[in-house]
């Protein structure tokens, strides 16, 4: 009888207010900017994000096609691939983001995201190669959005955002890689009984 215990999706709003936040001039902002909006639009679980290499990216003239080699639910190390599209702010860009981002990191391989370490000042922290672990991305999403989010809020939140916004279950699961409706309807946060409800559209 209790319910089960969700990770809460975010709103666009909540997230540009976030992306909006953080300072673009350091290592950290650059990273985590690219963190959250890969993320997001890109449904990401955080173990896909950690497990993440420069190698498994590709551009294409219409997108940034991440290759994955393995997931949660693909454990025959088949590789599944996931777009991310160039967003209209270049400040809210899952593309640009990663552009820049791996412009600081300065190779074109290995770890995507990254620890930094701190410099002689305040901002001057650069990128290591140690691989970011699955919890470090589980506080930084919680530093930036709010201690009631966590990195699976990440994929929460995109498909509550795609659902409200029309996006059929076919085309969600392109990019979540989910295998049924019902996950869809499991992962969506529109419980809020007056928000969401179509009893609001009978025409009364």
């Amino acid at each position: 009888g209790k319910r089960q215990k969700q990770a809460p999706a975010f709103t666009v709003t909540q997230l540009k207010q976030a992306l909006n936040a953080l300072d673009l001039e350091t290592a950290a902002g650059l990273r985590d900017r690219a963190l959250l909006l890969m993320g997001f639009a890109g449904a990401f679980r955080r173990s896909e994000l950690v497990a993440l290499d420069l190698e498994h990216i590709e551009m294409t003239d219409a997108a940034l096609v991440v290759h994955l080699q393995s997931s949660k639910t693909n454990q025959a190390g088949e590789t599944e691939d996931k777009a991310l599209f160039y967003a209209a702010n270049p400040r809210y860009c899952p593309v640009r983001a990663f552009l820049d981002w791996q412009r600081v990191l300065g190779r074109t391989s290995g770890p995507v995201f990254v620890s930094l370490v701190r410099g002689q000042k305040a901002g001057e922290s650069k990128p290591s190669n140690k691989r970011l672990s699955d919890v470090r991305v589980n506080r930084l999403v919680k530093q930036h959005l709010g201690e009631q989010y966590s990195a699976h809020s990440l994929r929460a939140s995109f498909i509550t955002t795609a659902k409200l916004n029309g996006q059929s279950n076919e085309f969600i699961k392109n990019q979540t890689k989910q295998k049924t409706d019902a996950i869809i309807s499991r992962y969506t946060r529109l419980s809020d009984v007056v928000a969401y409800n179509a009893a609001q559209s009978l025409g009364l």
